[in-house]
């Protein structure tokens, strides 16, 4: 297996996790909107302008969630515009990740993790777009 199929394969992964774990939380949050079922406090949005889990939980769904699904979805097809889409997933990720941590006033390993992974997709989704543009360029 060459690198740009393991590179390929790991961004599929990573999308995957990202996608499925955003989509279980936010249901979670949705359901139980105080926090009970997994196990958090509302107290923690103390400094948030949500007196509940339900907001960030619908917004984790749609943008962490379905759209990290819908991205590995066009990775894995080989779209053209993968690139610009792992870009956005990125950059979704990392805003994400940015504004959860300001609100909360709270920095964790997940936060951490998750965050490095935003930024992952949008390295990657840089790489895809490079090498698009010199395959244009060779074709011409």
């Amino acid at each position: 297996m060459n690198n740009k199929r393991l590179s390929r394969s790991g961004i599929l992964l990573l999308l995957l996790v990202n996608g499925l774990s955003a989509i279980i939380s936010a249901l979670l949050f949705i359901k139980a909107p105080d926090g009970t079922l997994m196990r958090i406090s509302t107290s923690v949005l103390a400094f948030s302008p949500f007196n509940n889990f339900l907001v960030p939980g619908i917004i984790l769904l749609v943008f962490n969630g379905i759209l990290s699904l819908f991205v590995l979805w066009q990775v894995a097809r080989r779209k053209q515009a993968e690139g610009y889409w792992l870009v956005l997933q990125g950059l979704v990720s990392t805003g994400w990740i940015t504004v959860q941590v300001i609100l909360l006033r709270s920095f964790q390993l997940l936060h951490f993790i998750f965050g490095m992974t935003g930024l992952l997709f949008l390295f990657a989704g840089m790489q895809y777009l490079k090498y698009r543009k010199q395959q244009d360029q060779v074709n011409q």
